[in-house]
């Protein structure tokens, strides 16, 4: 199993679509620095049905809070939010596989220090592979009209036609 690090809103997303899980189910052990746990907290007592998920998911150990021993003093990566900084650092620390963030601008940051960033989508496309979600469409349009996550038509038809949903 590859080593990976999630910032916060992958987890939140996912958990919105009840598919927490696929986290466990594709990469076994999911790790996460402090500052993403106290946000994960946060969001959980804000929506209080995600809450049980993200404490399922630690008490399994599959979610793994990991203490973050070196920092990063770049300027660039300090533009970033705390949990994004932590997450970036955790990654680079454990020398992870992958690093599951959505933030553009994080994402754009990890890949330069040569992280591999899937995010939500890459997750969902993946799971979708692999045949453990029927219909990605409905994946996304519940991520669309259901939550803040915001994605481009475009993309939309991108990542369908990667998984052989393409319309028409």
């Amino acid at each position: 199993m590859p080593c990976v690090v999630a910032d916060t809103s992958p987890l939140f997303y996912l958990a919105k679509l009840h598919r927490l899980p696929l986290l466990r189910d594709l990469y076994g052990k999911v790790h996460l620095p402090p500052e993403g746990w106290r946000e994960t907290l946060a969001g959980g007592r804000l929506v209080p049905e995600l809450a049980p998920m993200f404490l399922a998911a630690k008490n399994e150990g599959w979610l793994v809070i990991e203490e973050v021993r070196t920092r990063i003093t770049d300027l660039e990566i300090l533009a970033l939010d705390a949990g994004e900084c932590e997450a970036i650092a955790l990654a680079r620390q454990l020398g992870a596989t992958l690093l599951i963030i959505d933030e553009k601008h994080g994402r754009a940051v990890a890949t330069r220090f040569g992280l591999t960033v899937p995010g939500t989508l890459g997750v969902l496309i993946n799971a979708k592979q692999r045949g453990w979600i029927p219909a990605l469409k409905t994946e996304l349009s519940k991520l669309r009209h259901e939550t803040d996550f915001r994605f481009s038509t475009e993309l939309e038809t991108h990542v369908l036609e990667l998984v052989g949903e393409a319309e028409g």
